[in-house]
């Protein structure tokens, strides 16, 4: 490009933003790459409603690939009511977790069956790969969770 050159840009098309009542229970579902809209998410809720009930459950393949830790420490402390699921099928990590933080080996899948009681009254934000996603609506809807309740960054599900 050289000076002068015109530059046509479009700005953001996502559709996924909060669109849950204030004050409700939330459920943040990550996979990979997929905390990045859902970090943007938290960071809204921690900043307008700290003490609001949220839990995210975020998974990586190998533990040494979580990223933002340091971020995610920032903002539980800012929030009493969010806490971390971080979930790992290999690995484990090498710096102690942040409170209300706790490490669980399988996948996402695996970490929402030990703790089914998080599905329930729940709004529910999910991000990741395709695979992962596909498997999740596939869960959910046997656990009968409401479609209305679900919200899910979908690029290719």
């Amino acid at each position: 490009m050289t000076v002068g050159d015109e530059v046509r840009a479009r700005g953001p098309l996502g559709g996924f933003t909060m669109r849950s009542v204030a004050g409700g229970p939330l459920l943040f579902i990550a996979g990979g790459t997929g905390f990045a809209p859902i970090h943007a998410l938290i960071a809204q809720q921690v900043q307008f409603q700290p003490s609001r009930d949220m839990v995210l459950v975020w998974g990586m393949r190998n533990a040494s690939q979580f990223y933002g830790l340091d971020e995610l420490e920032t903002l539980i402390a800012q929030a009493p009511g969010l806490r971390l699921r971080l979930v790992a099928e290999e690995g484990n990590l090498q710096s102690a977790l942040p409170e209300r933080t706790s490490m669980v080996h399988g996948t996402v899948l695996d970490a929402l069956k030990l703790e089914e009681d998080l599905l329930v009254g729940r709004d529910i934000y999910a991000a990741g790969p395709p695979m992962l996603l596909r498997g999740l609506l596939a869960d959910l809807a046997k656990a009968g969770v409401d479609p209305a309740r679900l919200h899910v960054d979908s690029f290719g599900v």
